[in-house]
């Protein structure tokens, strides 16, 4: 008997699948290095789509998604800014489907077009945090972070 292929990646696990994506977002604003190392110019975010559930798959927000993500700006300077964002975004792979786009809607499972989406916080920035050096000195010995930057008010 041969061999049947074994899905593979976010496939292997059907239900979450229609849950969750992984995205990359290259934005609109190209640098001129290359499209992978254009850092200043890329996002990787987190889709968690509403229609996989059961209690959403009726009404407006089987459409939309919710998104957590991350993005750097200044890269190549020594002051880089680190972002997180959280975000509300259209449901294209849903919508594509539905329309039998499939093969488009496919690729849309792992990028995300700018522009369709809402970022919910402007700047939830993960480096501004108030921390006592008695936390600091907790988190280096725990969890062994060092050279880590924090201000203090």
């Amino acid at each position: 008997m041969p061999a049947t292929a074994q899905p593979r990646g976010r496939d292997a696990i059907p239900d979450l699948a229609s849950k969750i994506d992984l995205r990359w977002e290259y934005g609109l604003h190209p640098s001129g290095e290359g499209v992978f190392t254009d850092y200043d110019n890329t996002k990787v975010l987190l889709a968690l789509k509403l229609n996989g559930f059961e209690t959403s798959r009726r009404g407006l927000l089987k459409h939309l998604e919710l998104h957590l993500g991350y993005y750097t700006r200044d890269f190549s300077e020594p002051d880089r800014e680190r972002n997180l964002y959280v975000g509300i975004g259209l449901n294209l792979t849903d919508l594509l489907c539905r329309h039998g786009h499939a093969k488009t809607a496919t690729v849309l499972n792992y990028l995300q077009l700018p522009g369709t989406y809402l970022p919910l916080t402007d700047d939830f920035n993960p480096s501004i945090l108030m921390l006592s050096q008695k936390d600091m000195r907790w988190l280096s010995k725990n969890f062994g972070l060092q050279g880590v930057v924090v201000f203090q008010g």
